[in-house]
């Protein structure tokens, strides 16, 4: 990194902005001697996406590689049964409302805590620059990346659904229907119908921690409610 200025400079942003979010925790000296449970560390990198904006850097924790074991993190978990929608379902449906929207769960992922056990086997090293030792950090949510990321996400959620079934049912039908891993495509064939949908979902995510941004529709007045920075660019489908 320390032949891309850039880079390094976002990649430092990165990891600060996931310490103070409270995704990630340094290990204490202390707490690395004396703790004897099982341990793992993930290789992480950096790697530029284009935007329209330009580029957006995005950190890849790659708990597939082989640890001194010959075995992966990946290769121990249990990667759980498939739980995602079918998409071309989800957009089929989603084709016949009269009214459409859709949005995108913010940080699906990184909104689940695992058990602080679990963070064990979810550290990393880092250090901002070849000069300076590096620090032992703990990842403390579901991390993308791990092969039981997409079902510990949508089993959260079916969780969510199921505790919130009696308050909710509207939302529940959206998540079992309408969702496609973090994608939210929902619609009605009048605006009322619509806008309770849009307002029930909003509400069964917030239950959870969850916050849905990204939002797009074909009809201006469904976007009414949500913040101006909350709606993808442009809002029009």
């Amino acid at each position: 990194m320390q032949s891309d200025p850039e880079l390094s400079k976002a990649y430092q942003e990165f990891m600060d902005k996931y310490l103070t979010m409270g995704h990630l925790r340094e290990i204490s000296q202390q707490e690395l001697q004396t703790y004897t449970g099982p341990s793992c560390y993930i290789p992480h990198h950096g790697i530029w996406q284009k935007k329209d904006q330009g580029r957006k850097l995005r950190v890849v924790f790659n708990a597939s590689k082989p640890t001194s074991s010959g075995r992966s993190l990946d290769d121990l978990l249990y990667v759980g049964p498939k739980l995602q929608n079918n998409l071309a379902i989800v957009v089929a449906r989603w084709r016949l409302h009269r009214y459409a929207f859709c949005a995108d769960i913010k940080m699906m992922f990184r909104q689940i805590l695992v058990q602080p056990v679990h963070t064990h086997l979810q550290r990393i090293l880092w250090s901002p620059s070849p000069s300076v030792p590096a620090k032992h950090y703990a990842l403390l949510t579901v991390t993308y990346g791990t092969a039981s990321a997409p079902y510990l996400s949508l089993r959260t959620l079916k969780q969510l659904c199921i505790d919130e079934s009696q308050n909710l049912p509207e939302a529940v039908r959206a998540v079992n229907e309408e969702l496609y891993v973090d994608d939210f495509l929902s619609g009605a064939d009048d605006l009322n119908t619509a806008r309770a949908r849009r307002d029930q979902f909003i509400h069964l995510l917030r239950a959870g921690g969850f916050v849905l941004k990204k939002w797009v529709a074909n009809d201006p007045t469904l976007l009414d409610e949500i913040p101006p920075e909350d709606r993808l660019r442009p809002t029009f489908l």
